[in-house]
């Protein structure tokens, strides 16, 4: 699990994206593919200390952020691409779709 978006606060990273930046909940999806076009899956994981609000850019990742053995709670976000970009302008190319997250 590699990219993560950061944002005011360590806690309540979901409400704080949905509020700031227009992210909604969703259920989590079981494949990448179901995901629109122009949007990316964030999945915040609570981690007691601070939530990591990470970014799903792989059918691997999102295994690996639902997997429940961890017990973490977490919430599953639809965003614009481009609200993404704006927080993580060095993934422009890979959220855009015009570069491949594999080498």
């Amino acid at each position: 699990m590699g990219f993560y978006i950061e944002v005011t606060e360590a806690k309540q990273k979901a409400m704080q994206l949905k509020r700031d930046h227009n992210a909604q909940v969703i259920l989590r999806p079981t494949l990448l593919n179901e995901i629109p076009k122009g949007k990316t899956l964030i999945c915040v994981m609570e981690n007691g200390l601070f939530d990591a609000a990470g970014i799903i850019y792989s059918q691997e990742e999102l295994e690996a952020f639902s997997e429940a053995s961890t017990g973490r709670p977490r919430t599953w976000l639809l965003m614009d691409t481009e609200e993404v970009v704006k927080l993580k302008p060095h993934l422009a190319d890979y959220l855009r779709g015009e570069r491949s997250w594999r080498a």
